[in-house]
């Protein structure tokens, strides 16, 4: 049976779906100053419930339940920090060689595609799934690897089409992550965004085969 909703509950309805899985996400960063915190406030709101003073015991249990989610959310915000610098620093200094090899074999340069299978299995795993995911954050990920994402989905899609041929789940986000960057780019460019074209892609992968090891 159908059940009709009001355009206030669907509104709220809106509201929970949009909130909770931010919530959900939030939690698990809890550590012991926010479980202290919330624990604190919860006394506190006891014992003001019992000496009669009801409004302050609410004030002090939404304010102690407030600062502990933001001590939560400081906390997810300080551990993908330390998540997406460790990937910088894997991807642009220990994997200069995969890189450049990858790009070579798109130019055409040489014929083993290995690299380009590592550099997209790490765009894959662990950035795209973390993201996908909300463990970290979207932004600081945009921020240093937007440029590489773009570019290695772009050129890369004739290999995809046919290594997923015999193994139809490789990269199943990489492509989530691919339109995530393009959406937020847009959005910051405007009508400046020019998108990829085949000299784009060219003149990129070429940067990236002349890296220096």
């Amino acid at each position: 049976m159908q059940v009709l909703l009001s355009f206030k509950q669907q509104k709220i309805l809106r509201a929970i779906k949009i909130v909770f899985p931010k919530v959900k996400n939030t939690w698990q960063y809890f550590e012991s100053p926010g479980y202290v915190g919330v624990f604190g406030a919860m006394t506190l709101f006891y014992l003001s419930v019992t000496q009669g003073h009801i409004y302050v015991g609410l004030s002090i249990i939404i304010l102690g339940i407030f600062f502990g989610f933001l001590a939560s959310y400081n906390s997810g915000r300080h551990k993908s920090t330390d998540l997406v610098d460790e990937y910088e620093e894997r991807f642009f200094i220990r994997m200069k060689a995969e890189r450049k090899h990858a790009a070579q074999y798109l130019l055409g340069e040489i014929k083993n595609n290995a690299c380009l299978k590592w550099v997209l299995d790490y765009l894959e795993a662990p950035i795209a799934e973390k993201v996908v995911k909300e463990q970290i954050d979207t932004m600081q990920v945009y921020s240093y690897f937007r440029h590489w994402i773009e570019l290695y989905w772009q050129a890369s899609q004739k290999d995809i089409q046919i290594y997923r041929k015999n193994d139809p789940g490789a990269w199943p986000t990489l492509g989530k992550l691919y339109n995530i960057m393009i959406t937020l780019e847009k959005k910051e460019l405007g009508e400046r965004y020019v998108g990829w074209n085949e000299e784009r892609v060219e003149e990129a992968l070429k940067d990236e085969a002349s890296l220096v090891l």
